[in-house]
C-alpha cells in the first residue's frame, strides 16, 4: 500500500477532489486503520521515506515536497477517521497540527484532551495555554527571539520578579513528570500535570511585561514561554482549540 501511494505521489499522480484513479485515499487509510487496530509503534514519517528510498530515481521533482504532500494527504484521511470516531473538530485540528507521526499517540492525546476538555475550568485553561502559544509564534515570525546556533537557556539571574522565578522551577517540575508519562503512554496523566502550569502562567503575565526595554531581560522571558509552549506542542497546537 505504502509503495503504491509513495510511487503515484513521486510521478505526480496525485488524487483531486474528483478523481482518485488509483484509490489512494482507500489505500492511506487502510495503511492508518492497520496501525491503529495493532497500535504498531511505526514512525510515520520513516514509512514515507522507507517507500521514496526504495523508488530510488524513478521519482523525481523535489523528494522533499513529495514527502511532505504525502504526509497532508496522510493527515486529511486521519483527520476524517478521528471525526467518524466522534472528536470534535477542534481537538482534532490541534492534534493533528502537532505531530501524527505515531498515529496511535494521535488518537491517545485526541482522548486525553476531550477528558480534559469535559473539566469546567478548561476554557480558562486553554486561554492561558493559547496565549503563550501566539505569543512565541508571533515573537517567532517578527525574529523576536534572537537566532542561535547553541541552544537558547535561560538565565535565572536576570529574573526581576518571583512569578518569573515561580513558574521557571514549577515548569522544570512539571515537565519532567509531563514526559515520563508521555514516554510510558498515559496522556491523561501528563495532561494533568501540564495543566498545574495555569496558576503559574497567569501570575507571570500579571507580574511582568514580557515585550520590556530591556532586551536581555525581553530575551529570557520569551525563552521561558518557547519552552513553555514547546511542552504544549508535544500534545496539540492549544491556538486551534475552541474556547
Amino acid at each position: 500500500k505504502m509503495d503504491t501511494v509513495c510511487a503515484c505521489f513521486g510521478i505526480g499522480l496525485v488524487p483531486t477532489g474528483t478523481t482518485d484513479p488509483y484509490a489512494l485515499r482507500r489505500q492511506v487509510v487502510g495503511i492508518i486503520r492497520i496501525i491503529l487496530d495493532q497500535e504498531l509503534s511505526i514512525s510515520l514519517s520513516a514509512l514515507i521515506d522507507s517507500g521514496l528510498t526504495l523508488l530510488g530515481t524513478k521519482i523525481g521533482g523535489d523528494l522533499n515536497k513529495t514527502r511532505q504532500d504525502i504526509l497532508d494527504f496522510f493527515r486529511h484521511r486521519l483527520e476524517q477517521i478521528l471525526a467518524d470516531r466522534g472528536f470534535a473538530k477542534d481537538l482534532i485540528a490541534a492534534v493533528a497540527a502537532s505531530s501524527i507521526d505515531h498515529l496511535p499517540a494521535v488518537v491517545k492525546r485526541a482522548q486525553a484532551l476531550t477528558t480534559l476538555k469535559a473539566k469546567p475550568d478548561f476554557d480558562a485553561l486553554a486561554t492561558a495555554f493559547k496565549r503563550v502559544v501566539n505569543i512565541i509564534r508571533k515573537a517567532r515570525e517578527e525574529g523576536q527571539i534572537i537566532p542561535s546556533d547553541q541552544p537558547l537557556r535561560i538565565d535565572p539571574s536576570l529574573f526581576q520578579d518571583d512569578c518569573e522565578k515561580a513558574l521557571y522551577q514549577t515548569l522544570h517540575q512539571v515537565r519532567d513528570r509531563a514526559l515520563k508519562d508521555v514516554e510510558a503512554g498515559t496522556y491523561d496523566d501528563s495532561l494533568v500535570a501540564v495543566s498545574t502550569l495555569k496558576p503559574p502562567i497567569d501570575a507571570f503575565f500579571d507580574g511582568v511585561m514580557v515585550l520590556t526595554e530591556d532586551e536581555r531581560i525581553k530575551q529570557n522571558r520569551l525563552i521561558l514561554l518557547s519552552e513553555i509552549s514547546d511542552l504544549f506542542a508535544t500534545f496539540a497546537d492549544f491556538s486551534k482549540i475552541s474556547t
